[in-house]
């Protein structure tokens, strides 16, 4: 279940709106971009796994790349289409996803 969070400065600008898709995994929308940034916790998580350099830097997981990650990282919280889109990018770019799609193509 989604909770809508208030609005905050995000590293993409100020979040129009978030929503929470589990504790430490929050959705922000900008007037222009966004991404899923992760609490300390979940992104020490993340990086034990995958250990994956963020184009955004830090626990900021760009929409149109990153994101994916965190979808292959976390799947029980996210919808079956979600996670097959996400599979789906990172096989497509292995050269981005690096060890990331190697786990994908593997599981």
């Amino acid at each position: 279940m989604l909770r809508t969070l208030k609005i905050v400065h995000t590293t993409w600008g100020v979040s129009q709106h978030s929503h929470e898709f589990a504790p430490g995994i929050v959705l922000h929308s900008t007037a222009g971009h966004g991404g899923i940034v992760l609490s300390a916790a979940r992104h020490k998580e993340l990086q034990a796994k995958f250990k994956f350099g963020t184009f955004a830097g830090g626990s900021n997981y760009e929409e149109d790349c990153d994101a994916a990650v965190v979808v292959v990282a976390f799947p029980q919280f996210f919808t079956e289409k979600q996670q097959q889109q996400a599979r789906s990018q990172v096989l497509a770019n292995p050269e981005y996803y690096g060890n990331v799609a190697a786990w994908v193509k593997a599981n």
